[in-house]
């Protein structure tokens, strides 16, 4: 399947269930928790996720998006929402903006790269709370043949850690994770 044949806002709708479903499982006390992304604690990584969001939007609607929460999940909401209703903007897709890997990219492809960063934060919010880690199987099926044509420049990038080996027998989860330098044994200490 091409890139251009998906529908880019059902690709973002599955992946922002995902990642609203662990959202809203994170309690008072875990927003402090480790993430596999050893930048941030949760609370950290769900403002990354939302600083990406709140650039794309403002690709998509042509003018700066300006954060619009009081606090770390209504300002993922309003992110959300600037996003869901610029990727329906005329020609918001066919726009060309600074790419986060270098050069520029269309809307449609940052528009990807949003989907993927939601689904990989996903898996790492998950692990982080202890909640169930399984990715949508769609978004998996759409991402891991996009990332095993970029795996050899992944790691050089500077925005994902160096490949992990699996097995052969590893499903397609664990052979995305795998790609984005993520360990799928990884746990929170204590």
């Amino acid at each position: 399947m091409e890139a251009e044949d998906v529908d880019v806002g059902e690709l973002h709708a599955r992946a922002v269930r995902g990642f609203e479903t662990r959202l809203g499982a994170v309690e008072f006390e875990q927003w402090g928790h480790a993430t596999p992304c050893t930048d941030w604690d949760v609370r950290g990584l769900v403002e990354h996720v939302t600083g990406n969001h709140l650039r794309l939007a403002s690709v998509l609607h042509g003018r700066p998006i300006e954060n619009g929460g009081k606090d770390t999940v209504s300002a993922w909401s309003a992110a959300r929402d600037q996003v869901r209703s610029g990727l329906v903007v005329p020609g918001a897709l066919e726009s060309r903006a600074p790419s986060p890997f270098g050069g520029e990219a269309s809307g449609r492809d940052l528009a990807h790269i949003i989907a993927a960063d939601l689904a990989m934060h996903t898996w790492d919010l998950a692990r982080a709370i202890g909640a169930d880690d399984t990715l949508d199987a769609d978004v998996v099926a759409f991402l891991l043949p996009v990332f095993e044509r970029l795996a050899p420049g992944l790691a050089a990038t500077g925005k994902f850690g160096s490949r992990v080996a699996v097995p052969e027998s590893a499903g397609p989860q664990r052979r995305l994770l795998a790609l984005t330098g993520r360990d799928a044994s990884w746990r929170p200490l204590g």
